[in-house]
């Protein structure tokens, strides 16, 4: 399993067709403590039921939902999760597309100390 090492502030870490859920890429964020992902879809068709989870694990094999999900709603909308305290060594987005038929999902994640 490949990792990416986050030393800039902003990274673009999901721009995804909605037909499949999806987990990202695990991130280590270095000595970044704060965390805020922006979920931004457009274009949604199907029953809009998809979630968004941001994740955290020390082994990158277990992982746990750090903050409650984001559940999509409307075709086109945004929304913003923030984690004050980011101590997990390995971080993820998780999308479930449950019934969502199609459209586009980007998450970006800007890092603070």
């Amino acid at each position: 399993m490949g990792h990416t090492v986050l030393y800039d502030a902003n990274k673009l870490i999901l721009d995804h067709e909605m037909t499949v859920s999806v987990n990202t890429d695990p991130l280590v964020l270095g000595h970044f403590t704060k965390i805020g992902a922006h979920v931004i879809w457009t274009g949604l068709s199907g029953t809009i039921d998809a979630t968004v989870s941001i994740q955290g694990s020390n082994d990158g094999t277990n992982w746990d939902n750090l903050v409650t999900a984001v559940t999509l709603a409307g075709a086109n909308g945004n929304d913003l999760v923030l984690i004050s305290d980011a101590y997990c060594s390995y971080y993820r987005a998780r999308v479930v597309k449950n019934s969502v038929l199609g459209g586009n999902l980007k998450v970006i994640v800007t890092l603070k100390e």
